[in-house]
């Protein structure tokens, strides 16, 4: 048997606590009415924001001097009642209160399709003016001219300043008219012109008549050489050419290039002025398309080279070939005495290969 505990021993128990398998002492009630107070969290402090300092006073006069300089705005439109022909606007669906647009630059170009018949810009200022050439010489009475309209056929054709030629004054002060009105360039109307006047009329005189009348068989004309398909441009859809048809005297006569009309003296006069002024030059016997007429134009080629077609002698084996050719006795009947006839030799024929040409 254990014996009880020594002094020491049952000290270290009473202050070790019960007994290991003793059930714990449980903690005192709460006294009714007795509340504890929970301390709130801390907040957290951080130091206080510092404002950003203002900028110094801006000059008063700074102010001044730079509204002064500043353009004024502008000023706004005050609402206003439209008037007669706005009202008619409004009633065929314009918009109320449109504000009209100002007017256009005069360098500004046009729009496409103001202006024009066709799809083309309209013409600048400087386009619509005659050129000085031509102006000069209107203003001296020398020509009758007018300018057209711009041709723009499209393609490489096409004439800025279209020149109607309608008649030239002659050195003597007549008129000399152009059937019809010659539609060109200038350049090539003041040529003409200056051939007339000094070589061409004095030519027509020779034949005992003055001239009155330039027959103009073909002047602008946006089309190819000789009217081949795929050719090359024509001089004359470039208003850089003109065809001589003819010409009226004032005595009634008309002498016409076709079927050898012109005189062998004026065919002469002709193609030496000609040639000598134009740096074309197709006429008859030249190719088999200018039979009826002289072109002449101004074309520019390299080196300056010139072309010179006309034979001289084309229009008389034409024209002879054309005159009714005289009629002959029948020959009489073959006596037994011989084969010969008493009736006069039949014409021999010719078909022009025995005319020497003097074309190039």
């Amino acid at each position: 048997m254990i014996g009880a505990c020594s002094g020491v021993s049952c000290l270290l128990l009473a202050v070790s606590g019960p007994a290991l398998g003793a059930t714990a002492p449980l903690p005192p009630k709460k006294p009714s009415g007795l509340t504890v107070a929970v301390p709130a969290p801390t907040a957290v402090r951080r130091p206080p924001l510092r404002a950003a300092p203002l900028p110094p006073a801006r000059p008063a006069e700074l102010d001044a001097e730079e509204d002064a300089q500043e353009p004024a705005p502008a000023p706004r439109l005050a609402a206003r009642t439209p008037g007669p022909q706005e009202g008619a606007d409004l009633e065929q669906g314009g918009a109320p209160g449109a504000v009209p647009l100002p007017p256009a630059r005069p360098d500004a170009p046009a729009p496409a399709g103001e202006g024009a018949s066709g799809p083309e810009a309209a013409p600048s200022g400087a386009a619509r003016e005659m050129p000085a050439a031509c102006a000069a010489l209107i203003e001296d009475g020398t020509l009758v001219a007018t300018l057209d309209a711009p041709m723009a056929a499209g393609g490489s054709c096409g004439l800025a300043q279209p020149v109607r030629l309608s008649a030239v004054r002659l050195l003597d002060g007549r008129l000399v008219a152009f059937k019809p009105a010659a539609v060109t360039r200038c350049e090539l109307a003041v040529a003409v012109a200056g051939w007339l006047r000094e070589d061409l009329a004095p030519a027509v005189a020779a034949l005992g008549s003055p001239v009155t009348a330039v027959t103009v068989a073909a002047s602008y004309d946006c089309r190819p050489r000789n009217r081949v398909s795929g050719a090359r441009m024509s001089e004359h859809g470039l208003g850089n050419a003109l065809d001589v048809g003819g010409f009226e005297l004032a005595d009634a006569r008309v002498v016409k290039v076709e079927k050898g009309g012109l005189p062998q003296r004026l065919r002469a006069a002709m193609k030496e002025s000609a040639c000598r002024r134009f740096t074309t030059v197709l006429g008859p016997g030249s190719d088999g398309y200018h039979e009826d007429h002289i072109h002449v134009d101004l074309a520019q080629r390299r080196l300056g080279f010139r072309l010179c077609q006309w034979n001289l002698d084309a229009g008389t084996v034409v024209a002879r070939k054309d005159k009714p050719r005289p009629k002959t006795a029948a020959p009489a009947p073959a006596s037994s005495g011989g084969s010969d006839t008493d009736g006069p030799a039949p014409e021999a024929e010719t078909d022009g290969s025995d005319v020497k040409a003097d074309g190039k």
